[in-house]
């Protein structure tokens, strides 16, 4: 215990374990239609009201993605808050001039610093449309370099493909779809560090939105990432529709250049190539606009096996938003759905968010 404490003491992280207990969650639909494979069988496909879709099981065929991957975090959480080891350049993320990129073995202070951040989004509580969930919250992330890509889209296309189930929430009239691509650092479960290499990985992700029983939330169509572990994990507790892709990032003063493409097998293609940046300061979306609507969300939706609502919630401060520019060479991420995104999209920019998630747990109609 000693040699403990003076390591702690050395790194500048006294009672590390007692700093790492969060406070106040639990997780787990999606439907679809088949697509044919690009390499022959099956795939997963789109929502489809009449055919819910089940990815890689669910919690009672065996261990979860809690169970299962906290032993991960805590073994390997263990080593790198500790030891503070750093990933060969190789393995970095391609970065701007004078910037070696961040390590994927975060240091001892860094996580303890990000672990203290998150959990520090339970005092701010005054900006939510409703209260927290009682349950303690299962994982937490902190998002940085996000960017909100929006277009207007014809509520008849979406409405083909969102199980009517979920009603579509639209503004003024008018339905929109995002694409956000991201990097996610400090994940982590409740009560553990965040781990070296599991803790950092890339991810873009298409959305648009429902509100069912009165909470506004977001409907994913589909999520792609670089980590090889949150696929299947992902797919298993919060049942939504991840995908593995080949993904890169790099940085040219603030300017980021982000490049995904798809390679699961059970998915059909999908690309993004874009650049974007940040033109202005931080802001708060006034209550009531459109940019407020578009990322003041505080749940996420799916569906259990047999088409039961299944509800997540979210917490973090209001969104740090910053106008934004940028440029889409490829962009086929909503194709599969037959929803060409064109045009001008709205552009919004987040430097670094803290986020919460609590398990999804299935929701009785109107509630």
């Amino acid at each position: 215990m000693a040699d403990r404490e003076e390591i702690a003491r050395r790194h500048g992280i006294p009672h590390l374990a007692d700093k790492l207990i969060g406070e106040t969650p639990n997780a787990t639909g999606n439907g679809c239609r088949s697509y044919p494979a690009r390499g022959g069988g099956r795939l997963p496909a789109e929502p489809s009201p009449d055919r819910p879709r089940t990815f890689a099981g669910g919690a009672a065929d065996g261990p979860g993605y809690a169970e299962v991957l906290g032993g991960l975090v805590l073994g390997w959480g263990a080593i790198g808050a500790w030891c503070g080891y750093e990933t060969p350049m190789s393995w970095r993320e391609t970065a701007g001039p004078g910037d070696a990129g961040p390590s994927l073995w975060p240091r001892p202070v860094q996580a303890v610093s990000t672990a203290l951040r998150q959990r520090a989004t339970l005092t701010h509580t005054a900006h939510r449309p409703w209260a927290l969930p009682e349950s303690r919250w299962f994982m937490g992330q902190s998002w940085r370099h996000l960017l909100f890509a929006h277009w207007r889209v014809d509520p008849k296309a979406l409405r083909r493909i969102i199980p009517p189930q979920l009603p579509l929430d639209l503004y003024g009239g008018e339905a929109w779809l995002g694409v956000t691509p991201f990097r996610v650092e400090g994940f982590r479960l409740w009560g553990t560090p965040p781990a070296p290499v599991v803790s950092r990985f890339l991810e873009v992700n298409v959305r648009t939105y429902v509100d069912y029983g009165g909470k506004p939330g977001i409907y994913f169509l589909s999520l792609d990432t670089d980590s090889r572990l949150a696929v299947p994990g992902a797919r298993r507790t919060y049942r939504l529709p991840y995908f593995h892709a080949r993904q890169t990032v790099s940085q040219e003063g603030n300017r980021l250049h982000f490049h995904s493409e798809r390679t699961s097998a059970d998915g059909p293609a999908a690309e993004l190539d874009c650049a974007y940046s940040p033109t202005g300061d931080p802001v708060q979306a006034k209550v009531g606009s459109l940019e407020h609507w578009l990322t003041e969300r505080y749940c996420l939706y799916t569906l259990a096996e047999g088409g039961t609502v299944q509800r997540g919630d979210i917490h973090h401060p209001p969104w740090p938003l910053q106008p934004a520019t940028g440029t889409f060479d490829i962009n086929t991420m909503a194709r599969s759905f037959g929803i060409e995104l064109r045009g001008e999209p709205l552009l919004h920019y987040a430097e670094l968010q803290d986020v919460l998630l609590w398990t999804i747990k299935s929701v009785p109609p109107d509630r």
